[in-house]
């Protein structure tokens, strides 16, 4: 893991429910500020196993930023910055599932940084 000397402001976003391949934002970036998601919590109660994604943009214009995740029917999921790549976003975080019908939850954590990346 490497040492980042950039002091960020931790916060969290919204709870936000997943309808299957639909993005939604999960995380609205403040003005200004760039992003490295610090956890991820997630929920499946839609009835099958899935793959979560996380990148920018809503739909048609969803990109990937991030290996997808699997999410197993009937568990909860959280994962730590120590497992999550060192990904710095400049816009706002969208998330998508391949199952949903507003039982797939997810939650993230951020660290937010003022000015540019680097």
């Amino acid at each position: 893991m490497s040492k980042n000397y950039r002091q960020g402001v931790r916060k969290a976003g919204a709870m936000v429910a997943l309808t299957a391949a639909t993005p939604a934002n999960a995380y609205l970036l403040s003005a200004g500020r760039t992003a490295v998601i610090r956890k991820l919590q997630c929920y499946n109660g839609a009835g099958a196993n899935g793959i979560l994604q996380i990148g920018t943009g809503l739909a048609p214009a969803f990109v990937q930023a991030m290996p997808s995740i699997a999410i197993i029917n009937g568990m909860d999921l959280e994962i730590r910055e120590e497992d999550l790549p060192e990904l710095e976003f400049t816009a706002t975080i969208t998330v998508q599932s391949s199952v949903g019908a507003a039982n797939v939850q997810i939650l993230l954590e951020v660290e937010e940084f003022q000015g540019p990346t680097g």
